[in-house]
């Protein structure tokens, strides 16, 4: 995290994962939400140790809480984590993300502005920093233990 405020470029998402907002408007959904360095919507749960321990905490601690936080190393191989845990208990690989899954989710982002959280730079070379082929094999690996899990299972 770079410390860099760019809620002017951002939209207001964190409202929809609003709990007062939820809870008073009888809209009873969990959220499950992914967060890599703290500054993610759901991050709010851990926001004291965000503080403390995180770089710049302060200053780039998210507020929002969630019902269900899951902590990575990087926010999509929490992703890829969460779709190979749905995949187990569903018992169905169709469930798990594939590498096509992240290289055409990743055009979109580009074409549509994004830029890798860490460089700055627009590229789909890298997602955090961390090179395309590390998260390949993050996706291969996730894929590798859901399918082998879902086959033990039945």
């Amino acid at each position: 995290m770079g410390g860099i405020d760019i809620s002017l470029t951002t939209g207001r998402i964190d409202l929809l994962f609003d709990h007062e907002e939820r809870r008073s408007s009888g809209v009873d959904r969990c959220v499950i939400a992914i967060g890599d360095g703290g500054n993610e919507l759901g991050m709010g749960n851990v926001r004291e140790l965000v503080n403390r321990d995180v770089p710049k905490g302060r200053l780039i601690a998210c507020l929002s809480p969630c019902d269900h936080l899951i902590s990575a190393g990087v926010s999509n191989w929490g992703g890829y984590a969460l779709a190979a845990s749905l995949a187990i208990l569903r018992r169905d690989a169709a469930c798990l993300w594939s590498w096509q899954d992240d290289c055409w989710l990743m055009a979109d982002l580009l074409a549509a502005g994004a830029v890798d959280g860490v460089s700055g730079m627009v590229t789909g070379d890298f997602v955090d920093g961390i090179s395309s082929s590390v998260h390949q094999a993050m996706v291969d690996a996730t894929q590798s233990i859901a399918r082998n899990a879902i086959q033990r299972s039945s």
